[in-house]
């Protein structure tokens, strides 16, 4: 199903992509129509994602390029966003101290490869400060500040635990963005009003699988560069 775009609100301006593709779990997306006319054989496909390109597999996911054996976690629906159930977040090795229904508050926690940022329930927000003060001794931020090779290397890994026990760790390289020469904006914000939304920068280095067939998602660490 394609579309014509009839105006432009300045969302993409900057951005090196002029289009998107819907890939959730509606019949009338790429997956289901390749499902329906006998292209793949389930509704199922994966996405690796790195810095400036990635993988795409339609029809399930290709173990050749895991560096680990995948995690999976169940959907909460068979309709709309990849929705899953977020059960912890942890700093370094110091857990958030919040519910599981603060992080998946109405909603639930969505999948959204077309968000480039991550959102974390605002429920959540004076609990993962706290945690990120007890690591880091620093106050948590989301203004451009300065950041020095040395003080990179010390930020901590932000983990994401989901129910069954799926992990999911993203470095500081990637929730962190470089701006301008050594200034850097934080691109976890905490500020979601329902729920929790983990965007691209949270699936980097990571093949996804988005499994509708077998209710449920995957995770694992991956090489996400195609062969030549």
């Amino acid at each position: 199903m394609f579309a014509c775009q009839t105006s432009e609100t300045g969302l993409f301006l900057t951005q090196l992509a002029d289009g998107i593709m819907g890939m959730d779990m509606h019949d009338e997306t790429l997956v289901d129509q390749l499902v329906s006319q006998g292209v793949i054989e389930a509704h199922s496909f994966a996405l690796c994602y790195r810095k400036g390109g990635g993988l795409l597999h339609l029809g399930g996911a290709d173990a050749s390029v895991h560096m680990e054996e995948m995690q999976y976690t169940k959907l909460n629906y068979q309709i709309g966003w990849y929705t899953v159930e977020l059960e912890r977040v942890v700093i370094d090795d110091v857990s958030v101290e919040a519910t599981a229904g603060a992080w998946n508050a109405r909603k639930g926690t969505i999948l959204d490869s077309g968000t480039t940022d991550t959102y974390l329930s605002r429920a959540a927000a004076d609990a993962f400060k706290a945690a990120w003060r007890k690591v880091t001794g620093r106050h948590y931020t989301n203004e451009k500040h300065a950041v020095s090779e040395m003080e990179m290397q010390t930020l901590p890994m932000i983990s994401f635990v989901f129910k069954g026990g799926a992990r999911v760790g993203v470095p500081p390289t990637h929730y962190m963005e470089e701006i301008s020469d050594g200034e850097y904006i934080a691109r976890i914000y905490l500020d979601e009003v329902d729920g929790s939304l983990l965007g691209a920068n949270f699936m980097l280095g990571h093949d996804l699988h988005f499994d509708k067939a077998n209710s449920r998602v995957g995770f694992a660490r991956a090489n996400c560069h195609a062969e030549a």
